[in-house]
């Protein structure tokens, strides 16, 4: 029903000249273009869910339950942002693509934006993630905070391997994607399967490194296919580095004169978040960052 609906909202509202007869002509495109596409997200999915599951097997479902916590609070961040751009960016970048625009160009835009608003999150939830999940899970998934610290840092190393795959997509390099996504799970199922043997910490270092690896491989491709200036990504980087930095300033000081895990949750949590986000809004105006730049085109409408 919700195929048809869209279908008819198309054709009432655009009035586009659309054929009504049935044709199987190019079928076998879409199918496997979208078969690329289904198992690229399955191998995304197997990959996301085999710690819980290792560590269900090997260890026993009270690890395999505080590693959840920690994967719930760090995963917020793709849930929340991700999703929703990446919802936009398939279209637009496609539309980029057939009318023959500097794709690189829009690729750093794009990793400046996620980036700026990615390491700034998972920076402070690696400093914050004890007052975090005592507030959002209660003190019991004590024994999750640390690998949610561990989880964040490599959360915030893979960030640009989300960002390419949508443009990446939007061109056609769906074959190529696909391979990258299984070399990416193989190296997510060795480090959980070695990770999983150990303890729930070096689980989650080594998930960072399996990130690491992953990420090189994506900007290669993307390198390859959007064709962007490495010096460009060198220092969208740098800006999006400088925004995550201004924003632990104040977290760090609270944390480092409060405590680790200090009992007063709310108080070194509003401290630390009043002057995180003041620090990321000074440092994305004095970098100009792409970030602040949007904002100032919001508040403009």
């Amino acid at each position: 029903m919700t195929t048809v609906s869209g279908i008819l909202a198309v054709w009432i509202l655009a009035r586009p000249n659309m054929p009504w007869k049935t044709s199987l002509r190019g079928v076998s495109e879409v199918v496997s273009f979208g078969g690329q596409l289904t198992l690229t997200s399955l191998m995304n999915t197997l990959a996301s869910g085999a710690p819980e599951l290792f560590l269900g097997k090997m260890q026993s479902m009270v690890e395999a339950g505080y590693f959840s916590r920690a994967q719930g609070l760090v995963s917020m961040f793709q849930r929340l942002v991700m999703d929703a751009v990446n919802a936009v960016a398939l279209p637009y970048f496609a539309r980029q693509s057939r009318e023959a625009h500097d794709l690189g160009s829009t690729f750093i835009i794009a990793m400046e934006l996620v980036t700026g608003l990615a390491w700034p999150f998972f920076i402070g939830i690696a400093i914050l993630a004890h007052p975090a999940i005592a507030i959002l899970y209660g003190n019991q998934w004590g024994e999750a905070v640390d690998p949610a610290r561990w989880l964040a840092l490599s959360c915030a190393i893979g960030i640009p391997s989300s960002v390419c795959y949508t443009p990446l997509v939007a061109v056609g390099a769906a074959n190529e994607t696909l391979k990258i996504a299984f070399v990416g799970t193989v190296l997510v199922l060795v480090a959980t399967l070695l990770g999983a043997a150990a303890d729930l910490v070096i689980l989650s270092q080594l998930l960072g490194v399996a990130a690491a690896l992953s990420a090189i491989l994506w900007l290669r491709l993307a390198k390859r296919r959007l064709e962007f200036s490495v010096a460009a990504l060198w220092r969208c980087w740098f800006k999006s580095l400088v925004l995550a930095v201004a924003t632990a300033a104040v977290p760090l000081a609270v944390i480092t004169e409060m405590g680790w895990r200090s009992p007063q949750i709310i108080l070194s949590t509003s401290i630390a978040a009043v002057g995180g986000a003041l620090g990321f809004l000074l440092a994305a105006w004095l970098t100009k960052h792409q970030v602040w730049i949007e904002v100032c085109k919001l508040i403009r409408r």
